[in-house]
């Protein structure tokens, strides 16, 4: 299974997730998308999540997998919103564009405790833009991003994909996912895929695409997670894929 989550920076949500069909990817996860037109062609492809047309949080699933939108709890309104997926690997889904209600880091916290029942359902991934990253302090008394990781796998059983695949390492940083002011000079890791920790050992690769403004629009980067779930299911290793696009 392929998961992919781009914070895309404006753009319709299918068309975006279109400039990843490259990477094959099974799930996208897209932040800033606009709201798809509903058709009978897109049912259980996509759900989108937003009370702003033009920016909001899109999941997009290819081949055999379906999409269907979660029990969304009507008193939380932004930064994570649940999803079902079925197929192959079925899953619930908490898809991220992290805002500043009171804080990044205190808006995922809040998250975590709104949807602490649907992610203990049953397997779960959180993924997308969470806008906070492991040296982020922040303003008193906001906690910080390690913390959040830290409850994320002490309370959920989750991990960050990134850091549990096989060829990372940290010594040598971590990839930036965004560059803020769309400059190379301001790089930061803050766009993640946290997955059960069960699913450890099935992390094949993870891939972030590098610094090229002019090819992506958007001052995120796309973030590939390759899984190798269910066992036997077959698919082009990551690095391929990545290089097939150089």
């Amino acid at each position: 299974m392929r998961i992919a989550t781009w914070n895309c920076y404006r753009g319709g949500c299918l068309e975006r997730a279109e400039e990843l069909r490259r990477f094959t990817p099974d799930l996208t996860v897209l932040q800033e998308c606009a709201r798809p037109v509903a058709s009978k062609r897109s049912e259980g492809r996509v759900v989108w999540f937003g009370d702003n047309p033009t920016h909001g949080v899109g999941v997009v699933v290819r081949g055999a997998f379906r999409v269907a939108a979660g029990p969304v709890d009507a008193s939380f309104d932004h930064s994570a919103f649940p999803a079902v997926v079925t197929g192959p690997t079925q899953f619930n889904l908490l898809a991220v564009w992290a805002l500043p209600r009171p804080s990044y880091v205190r808006s995922m916290s809040n998250a975590l405790d709104v949807y602490s029942a649907f992610l203990k359902s049953g397997p779960s991934v959180v993924v997308g833009d969470f806008n906070c990253f492991a040296g982020w302090s922040g303003n008193p008394p906001t906690p910080r991003h390690v913390k959040l990781a830290h409850r994320l796998r002490d309370e959920f059983g989750l991990v960050s994909a990134y850091h549990a695949a096989p060829r990372h390492r940290a010594e040598h940083g971590d990839a930036p996912t965004h560059f803020w002011l769309w400059k190379e000079t301001n790089p930061y890791h803050i766009d993640f895929c946290f997955v059960p920790a069960a699913w450890a050992k099935a992390i094949r690769a993870v891939h972030v695409e590098p610094f090229s403004e002019q090819a992506w629009r958007s001052d995120h980067r796309p973030v590939i997670v390759d899984l190798a779930l269910p066992p036997g299911r077959r698919r082009r290793a990551l690095t391929s894929v990545a290089a097939a696009t150089r």
